[in-house]
């Protein structure tokens, strides 16, 4: 189905490392949204200390939260895609090398 459209190795390589540009800035950004809710949560617990109100906190942190899934949604998709461009580059390398003489 992927090489419906022609694809060469040579193309084949230049979206896979598109794609795994993307794939690593998205970790980052998994990682900078899980590094900001574990600073509230450590802000909540001195907040609460205190008596204060946290609920917006709350708040912040469920959004956060939703937005690290809607990333990871994402990153299952990409790394989908990825695999199927693994598994077309080995077809073609292989169909290309049993086909020379």
């Amino acid at each position: 189905q992927l090489n419906q459209a022609g694809m060469t190795v040579e193309q084949i390589k230049t979206v896979k490392k598109d794609l795994s540009s993307r794939r690593r800035k998205m970790n980052q950004s998994i990682e900078k949204i899980k590094i900001k809710i574990e600073q509230m949560s450590s802000v909540i617990e001195n907040l609460e200390l205190v008596g204060s109100d946290v609920s917006s906190l709350q708040k912040e942190i469920m959004s956060l939260n939703n937005e690290g899934e809607r990333i990871s949604e994402q990153l299952m998709t990409l790394d989908t895609k990825l695999k199927r461009l693994h598994e077309l580059q080995d077809h073609l390398t292989t169909t290309q090398t049993t086909a020379q003489p």
